[in-house]
């Protein structure tokens, strides 16, 4: 008759300690480098695809988990290599007592363990990442897409050179703007001082400010325009606030040298106000004009011969005379003794244009507080 097998002996409990570290070990290595890969792979894809696609960081992450992963096979047989070579080997145990229940607990605690401390270990590195960069950088985009709209319109609205939107920064105590158009260099981010130019004072006291001529304000930052970030000559100026939630001061909106308006008083030669005879009267409000409106050429010109002479004794001037004279004076007015003598013109922003920067703040107001006031910083 054939006895019963014989118990299978239970492994020491050294050679348990000895599978738990066998396995514990390298999960160690797996788990920082898994980590590690993880950490800086999703905060590459969030800073760079993220961003650009508007991906939201869960996105970017499982993104990062496909390099990690990939990295953790790649890898694995270095790790175990490793681990071999650092003196960590298994108990040499019968096949049966590898099946035991209390093996196979050791073994599993360890690569538990072992993943655990790796991760854990892992964390290390977000504490050299800028875990709220990705963040402000997509914020920055949203804000920049939709103050850009906003700016915009009240650019072509307001028939001014520029216009934009500065973002008060109080943590760093900074302005800074992206949101421009008409600039040279719309694209870039300018940064100023609190407090520095007529935005940094619109900043500071939250009032409205309509300044005709820049150079003469004793708060006007030259350097906007040494840097060529305009591309141009500040001249007129219309600063605003922008008012938070909490009554303080979030950003300032700015429309810089207001378009001027062609005036009535002026006459320009043009093909379409030359009448059949080519001549213009002298008036005094002049100095020449084309014939009256509704008049025939043929009745108003003077009934003698088509000559000069005979046309300026009656008071007409021909046209092509009339055209050479204004050139002169475009072409002097162009000149440095002309402003240094009749000064330059000077245009402004009027009354109507404050009450449309009012609004603009206002919808600017109304989109901060969309998004729950959260302003991006540089």
């Amino acid at each position: 008759a054939t006895g019963a097998p014989p118990p299978v002996p239970r492994p020491s409990a050294r050679d348990l300690r000895t599978i738990f570290f066998f396995n514990a070990v390298p999960f160690v290595a797996f788990g920082f480098v898994d980590n590690t890969v993880l950490i800086h792979a999703g905060d590459a894809i969030d800073a760079s695809v993220g961003v650009t696609f508007g991906l939201s960081s869960l996105a970017a992450a499982a993104m990062g988990q496909i390099a990690s992963d990939t990295s953790g096979v790649l890898f694995g047989s270095t790790i175990e290599n490793a681990a071999l070579r650092l003196g960590f080997a298994a108990p040499r145990l019968t096949p049966e007592q590898n099946v035991l229940r209390v093996t196979r607990l050791a073994s599993t605690a360890g690569k538990v363990l072992g993943v655990i401390t790796g991760c854990s270990l892992g964390l290390v590195n977000l504490l050299f990442v800028d875990t709220l960069a990705v963040e402000k950088a997509k914020e920055e985009k949203e804000y920049t897409a939709i103050f850009r709209a906003i700016m915009h319109r009240g650019h072509e609205v307001a028939e001014c050179a520029a216009a934009a939107l500065w973002i008060v920064d109080y943590e760093n105590r900074t302005l800074w703007t992206r949101a421009a158009h008409g600039n040279k260099k719309s694209d870039v981010t300018v940064r100023r001082p609190f407090g520095v130019g007529i935005v940094g004072a619109v900043a500071e006291s939250g009032q409205l400010s309509n300044v005709s001529e820049a150079y003469a304000h004793p708060r006007f930052d030259r350097t906007v325009d040494k840097d060529g970030i305009t591309g141009f000559t500040s001249r007129s100026l219309l600063t605003a606030p922008v008012f938070g939630h909490d009554g303080r001061v979030v950003a300032v909106v700015q429309l810089v040298n207001k378009n001027p308006k062609p005036s009535t008083d002026e006459f320009t030669v043009s093909s379409k106000n030359v009448n059949g005879s080519g001549f213009y009267k002298k008036t005094s409000r002049g100095p020449y004009v084309p014939f009256p409106a509704g008049t025939d050429a043929a009745d108003s010109a003077p009934d003698v011969p088509d000559d000069d002479a005979s046309h300026w004794d009656e008071g007409w001037v021909p046209a092509k005379v009339t055209r050479r004279v204004e050139r002169e004076i475009a072409r002097a007015r162009r000149t440095k003794w002309w402003r240094r003598v009749f000064g330059r013109r000077r245009v402004g922003f009027d009354e109507s244009d404050e009450k449309l920067i009012r609004l603009i703040c206002h919808h600017v107001s109304v989109s901060l507080a969309a998004m729950e006031h959260k302003l991006p910083t540089e």
